[in-house]
């Protein structure tokens, strides 16, 4: 058992590797703005990659708020039985305001990481109605929706098409990126 432990270990690493010396042309959105993306959003996706981190993480709740060219962000995240993890960071835009293509500082980590906005959903009023994050690299994935009902009903679909037609086909990759639904059930919002 510990053997087959260190192998998918190693698997990991090696296809990690590899996607390292070869890594995707991540696209962003080009059309982001930073007021249509203020206030609260449910995340209604993850995949295994953040369980790695955040192990079946539940009710995942995301705030972010404005200050002139950074958003200040925040999020709540039930771990287990109740038990609410804070992240909270600050969102830094680049010179391009428009690029999707952020770095997100957060309060325990001591460098930068990537914060790739690859889709935004439509805009009702004034807000965007959903958005894709990954990083450079598309291990990391946050599907956050205004509200998840809603999500579920219109744009569900849209983006689960959108997340396959980007998937990366190396089998190890594929299973660390394929989204699954973050648990929202019994959530306190």
């Amino acid at each position: 058992m510990v053997y087959n432990i260190l192998m998918n270990i190693f698997t990991i690493f090696v296809a990690i590797l590899n996607l390292l010396s070869n890594p995707p042309d991540t696209k962003t959105v080009d059309n982001f703005n930073i007021t249509k993306y203020t206030g609260t959003w449910d995340q209604v996706y993850d995949n295994n990659y953040n369980k790695l981190f955040i192990n079946n993480a539940s009710c995942i709740h995301h705030h972010y708020q404005s200050d002139f060219d950074t958003l200040v962000h925040i999020s709540y995240i039930n771990l287990k039985d109740d038990v609410f993890q804070k992240d909270s960071g600050i969102l830094k835009l680049n010179n391009e305001t428009t690029s999707g293509k952020l770095k997100i500082s957060l309060d325990n980590k001591l460098f930068d990481d990537d914060y790739y906005i690859t889709k935004l959903g439509p805009e009702i009023n004034d807000k965007y109605q959903y958005a894709i994050v990954t990083d450079y690299l598309q291990l990391s994935l946050q599907v956050l929706a205004r509200d998840k009902n809603t999500f579920f009903e219109k744009y569900d679909e849209e983006v689960l098409s959108f997340l396959n037609n980007t998937c990366n086909n190396d089998e190890v990759i594929e299973y660390l990126t394929k989204p699954t639904k973050v648990d929202n059930t019994n959530c306190f919002n």
